[in-house]
């Protein structure tokens, strides 16, 4: 038996807490995958149709395969600073919405 067991119980957590974040990172990966792809099925819509608002969609895809990008390269966000970093990815975000948006009230 362990003689101590709140180090048996921070251990599980340990555990937990990396399983977590390996799922996390999985799932972010992933959503980056579909975004990517989302953004390649918006070019090759755009390349057959002419429709100038699928080029909004897909700047659109790409700003957020960007952001996704950018929220897991631990390096760079780290050597910009927790508030750049924010802002930049708020930036992304706004740059998303607006493309959309554009996209939406355009015509042809």
């Amino acid at each position: 038996m362990l003689s101590d067991p709140t180090i048996f119980n921070q251990a599980i957590i340990d555990g937990l807490v990396a399983y977590d974040y390996d799922a996390i990172e999985l799932l972010n990966f992933g959503i980056g995958v579909l975004a990517l792809l989302l953004m390649a099925i918006a070019l090759n819509a755009y390349r057959r149709t002419k429709l100038r608002r699928l080029l909004f969609v897909s700047a659109a895809f790409g700003l957020f395969v960007t952001k996704t990008a950018l929220e897991n390269v631990d390096v760079v966000l780290f050597e910009l600073g927790p508030v750049t970093t924010q802002l930049l990815i708020s930036l992304l975000d706004l740059g998303t919405l607006l493309l959309f948006f554009v996209a939406l009230v355009s015509s042809h």
